[in-house]
C-alpha cells in the first residue's frame, strides 16, 4: 500500500488525477459483480462507501439504485424507498436512470403496501416515458394495484392493454394470467 501511494505521489500531476479517475470505475465494477452475485449485504456496504468517496462519479446514480434494490431484497423496503428519495433529489431531469427508478419506486411501494405512492410513481413513468421498456411493467403494476383494490374492471383494462401490445413477452403472459383472475372475480366466464 505504501509503495502504491509513493508511486502515485511520484507521478506527474495529470497522471495522478487520471489514476484517481479510474478508481470509481473499478469500484463500480466491483459493486456490479457483488450485485450480480446477489450478495445484497455486500452491495449495501460497498455502495454506501462508493457514494461517500465518489459523490460526483457518473456511476453514482446506478450504484445508488443498486443500494436501494439491495435494501429492498434484505427486507428493508422503507429504507430502500428513503434511498430512492435521496437519489431522486440529486438526479438531473434527463438522467436515463429516472425510468428505472420510477419503476422500482412503484414496485417497492406496492409491495410495501404504499399504494398511493406506487400509483404515483407508475403514472409518472407511463406519462414521462411512454416508449420506455419499463412502461409495460409499470402498467402491470397499475393493474396489480387495481386488483388489490378489487377494482377488477379497471385492472382488466391495464392487463388487456399489456397482453395485446406485447403479446410475446413475459410481462404479457403475467398480464393475461391476472386478466383471467379478474374475469373470474367478476364471474365473467368465456
Amino acid at each position: 500500500m505504501l509503495i502504491a501511494a509513493a508511486a502515485l505521489a511520484a507521478l506527474p500531476a495529470a497522471s495522478a488525477s487520471e489514476a484517481r479517475a479510474v478508481e470509481p470505475a473499478e469500484g463500480y465494477q466491483a459493486i456490479q459483480q457483488v450485485f450480480l452475485r446477489e450478495d445484497f449485504a455486500g452491495v449495501v456496504s460497498l455502495a454506501q462507501t462508493f457514494i461517500l468517496e465518489h459523490p460526483d462519479a457518473p456511476q453514482v446514480p446506478r450504484v445508488w439504485l443498486w443500494l436501494s434494490l439491495s435494501l429492498d431484497r434484505l427486507g428493508e423496503p422503507h429504507e430502500a424507498l428513503r434511498e430512492l428519495d435521496r437519489l431522486k433529489n440529486r438526479l438531473v431531469s434527463n438522467d436515463p436512470v429516472w425510468q428505472e427508478l420510477l419503476f422500482w419506486e412503484g414496485d417497492i411501494s406496492r409491495r410495501a403496501g404504499q399504494m398511493a405512492r406506487a400509483r404515483s410513481a407508475y403514472l409518472r413513468l407511463v406519462g414521462r416515458y411512454p416508449g420506455s421498456t419499463w412502461t409495460s411493467q409499470a402498467r402491470l403494476g397499475l393493474g396489480l394495484i387495481d386488483l388489490h383494490r378489487e377494482a377488477f374492471a379497471s385492472a382488466i383494462e391495464h392487463f388487456h392493454e399489456i397482453s395485446s401490445r406485447h403479446a410475446e413477452t413475459p410481462v404479457a403472459r403475467d398480464a393475461m394470467l391476472f386478466e383471467g383472475l379478474c374475469h373470474l372475480q367478476l364471474k365473467q366466464f368465456k
